[in-house]
């Protein structure tokens, strides 16, 4: 393709597995779009198991390419996506369900409306951004609540007064994580939820802002009726009860990476092959973070970094690969050298000549030819 018209034409031919699939062209057109099969039901949604004794949830059709999520040449002059849902609620056709909140999406579009350029070192800051998007929109909330314990207040002070970065050094992200977590489970703690996910936390905020005595606050284990301020208050001692239970009461000495690590096990995944794994490593964020690191511990976080610079001819490319170059344990080259790299927010320059160069023969560990097969 060599314009953002014939990409979007061959995306047509697109079918599976759907994608979000970003593209731009030197004409300076950026465009985006959920690109795949997407079917239409009989009825109901693709959601759990379905009924195959009847054809209720066939498929009866796919969306239109046309009607398929897609954005071209924004105003903001520019375009991300970081598994955020790509609709909003009045889209017409069934997408999913399971979509990851949207905290990750809201910090990269702050990062990139931040300035109007940006660097390759701007970048390669975003890629490893630590910041909390969610502590500015929830922790607020607890500057009404009173009667507390002095250890449940004393982790509301701390709260308040971090900055939100969730670095392996501190005890803010430990302890936001475990009240987070309370948060969730005790707002949410209705029946009716028990057989399929809770809301999104942006209902939760927006109850907490417009209808802070709705029904939803109130904890069920409790034999008092909760509003707002007092689910907060309840989860504010528990968090507190928690962090000394699990950890000791010692706030000056909790640290995030001391609980929050990672590990990069062989491809496998086998608990034999356990000598092949690396790590564990302290690991900054969150699940919600840019730098994206669900669990404790991690269980998953980029496979790859890569940014390249358009501005230079030939494009100038830098990325990093913590698994490595190869996936042989007996390789000491290129097994496991660039998880330092990786850890440290570093990047190696992609070598991108536009010919083969003349190499020394001290220089070729390894040669592969690849002979096309005839389709006669």
């Amino acid at each position: 393709a060599t314009s953002s018209a014939e990409v979007t034409k061959a995306l047509r031919q697109w079918d599976t597995p759907m994608q979000n699939i970003l593209h731009a062209d030197t004409g300076g057109t950026i465009a985006i779009r959920s690109t795949g099969h997407l079917p239409v039901r009989r009825g109901g949604n693709g959601r759990g198991l379905l009924d195959g004794s009847t054809d209720e949830g066939g498929w009866v059709g796919r969306v239109p390419f046309d009607s398929l999520p897609a954005a071209r040449n924004p105003d903001q002059g520019f375009l991300a996506s970081a598994n955020q849902a790509p609709t909003g609620p009045t889209y017409p056709y069934y997408l999913g369900h399971d979509w990851p909140d949207g905290y990750r999406s809201l910090r990269i579009d702050s990062l990139l409306r931040g300035k109007s350029v940006h660097s390759v070192p701007d970048f390669k800051q975003y890629h490893t951004d630590v910041t909390v998007s969610s502590r500015d929109i929830l922790v607020p909330f607890l500057s009404g609540v009173d009667g507390l314990s002095s250890r449940a207040d004393s982790l509301r002070h701390l709260l308040r007064a971090w900055d939100g970065d969730a670095t392996v050094d501190r005890p803010e992200p430990l302890i936001y994580d475990a009240f987070l977590t309370l948060l969730r489970d005790r707002m949410w703690d209705e029946r009716v939820f028990n057989d399929g996910p809770d809301p999104e936390d942006a209902v939760l905020v927006d109850l907490l802002r417009s209808d802070p005595d709705a029904q939803w606050f109130d904890v069920q284990a409790t034999d008092t009726v909760e509003a707002a301020a007092g689910l907060l208050r309840h989860v504010l001692e528990e968090t507190a009860d928690t962090m000394a239970s699990k950890y000791g009461w010692a706030p000056d000495e909790w640290r995030w990476g001391d609980h929050h690590q990672i590990s990069f096990r062989h491809m496998s995944g086998s608990d034999r092959l356990r000598a092949l794994w690396r790590g564990s490593y302290d690991f900054p964020g969150t699940g919600s973070t840019v730098l994206q690191a669900p669990g404790n511990p991690v269980t998953h976080t980029a496979s790859q970094r890569v940014i390249v610079d358009f501005s230079t001819i030939p494009p100038t490319g830098h990325g990093v690969v913590p698994g490595g170059q190869r996936g042989n344990p007996l390789d000491p080259a290129f097994y496991d050298t660039q998880i330092p790299t990786f850890l440290d927010g570093r990047y190696f320059d992609l070598w991108t000549p536009a010919s083969p160069p003349p190499q020394r023969h001290d220089d070729v560990r390894s040669t592969r030819v690849l002979h096309p097969v005839s389709s006669e």
